[in-house]
């Protein structure tokens, strides 16, 4: 990457520029590029070899989001061992802590009882952010925790496949957001993640969309599914399971287009 006439390609090129230039001033896709390099260079081994003044000073640089290195470095999962400062935030409130969690990159020794319930602007707690990465601690039992529209974090975890094996699906099951009616089961039959015994299949939301209608779409309906009862079951725009099972053929369809297309960009991304 070239700043200004530098080649920054190690950590001490970064740093280098940061003694001589003002990093304000560069463009801000540059400066996002910039901040990205760092937070790959740095791993844990080589921040904790920098002086502490300096390591803090690092990790505070930010682009005009407020979008902070230590929430780049939360991302790639390179923080530091020594990292305290969970509750920086960018300008939609989110905090580094919600990043960790959102990728899985939360320490063992992170302190959740001062941190998880930490709020985005949005109203979600890092608890919301770890349910989406799959990382939150076996003891958490705040399921009916919400945030301002009312998506809880089991409606996080059925949502992301992450349900523990423990989940109280009798419960918490029925809890419905405050901004579709849309059960926890909703969110579950769209990541294929309904337990076994569940026959609640004409469970609808505010708009009437059932779960076997969420099924239908991901093709997560059992094998002994019964069509007979079920399939003409029809949401507030007249559509039927039946309807939402051939959507689904082109929602896979467009999947593989967009994983296939991704590829080609790779390879011809490697050719240049």
């Amino acid at each position: 990457m070239n700043i200004k006439g530098i080649e920054i390609n190690t950590l001490n090129d970064a740093l280098f520029f940061l003694e001589n230039h003002e990093l304000e001033a560069l463009p801000e896709y540059k400066k996002n590029l910039f901040l990205l390099n760092i937070a790959c260079f740095l791993d844990r081994h080589v921040w904790e070899t920098l002086p502490q003044e300096q390591r803090d000073g690092l990790l505070t640089l930010k682009n005009s989001s407020s979008v902070t290195l230590a929430h780049m470095a939360a991302e790639q999962g390179t923080l530091p061992e020594s990292f305290n400062r969970w509750d920086l935030v960018d300008n939609k409130n989110k905090t580094v802590a919600h990043v960790a969690a959102e990728h899985g990159n939360i320490p063992r020794d992170f302190d959740w009882e001062r941190h998880g319930p930490m709020l985005d602007n949005k109203g979600r707690t890092v608890y919301h952010s770890a349910a989406e990465g799959g990382g939150l601690p076996e003891w958490f039992d705040g399921w009916d925790i919400a945030d301002e529209d009312g998506f809880t974090v089991a409606h996080f975890v059925a949502y992301h496949n992450n349900i523990p094996g423990n989940f109280d699906w009798e419960r918490y099951g029925m809890m419905r957001d405050g901004k579709y009616g849309e059960t926890v089961y909703h969110e579950a039959a769209y990541s294929k993640g309904l337990p076994e015994w569940f026959h609640g299949w004409d469970i609808a939301d505010n708009n009437g969309k059932t779960v076997a209608h969420n099924a239908a779409l991901r093709r997560a309906l059992p094998r002994d599914f019964d069509w007979e009862r079920y399939g003409l079951m029809r949401d507030n725009e007249g559509r039927t399971v039946y309807h939402f099972a051939g959507y689904s053929k082109r929602y896979i369809a467009v999947k593989r287009l967009k994983h296939r297309g991704q590829s080609i960009l790779k390879r011809i991304k490697g050719m240049m």
